[in-house]
């Protein structure tokens, strides 16, 4: 992803029914393009969405997991 301007950013996975199953990220990030990994493994196949925050942005997405 990328950052137009540095600040706090959080990036949470939530499983079909809404519930939390990770937090990604929870921290301040500079400015800039980024990479995170995502350790599944432990995760059922499914339909899962993900939440991004940032400032003044906020977007949700949806993704699917095929093991």
């Amino acid at each position: 992803f990328k950052l137009p301007n540095g600040g706090h950013v959080k990036i949470i996975v939530f499983d079909a029914l809404g519930r939390e199953v990770k937090v990604l990220i929870d921290q301040f990030m500079n400015a800039g393009n980024h990479e995170t990994l995502f350790d599944a493994s432990h995760l059922n196949s499914g339909v899962y969405f993900y939440c991004m925050q940032s400032q003044n942005f906020i977007q949700g997405k949806k993704m699917i997991l095929i093991k």
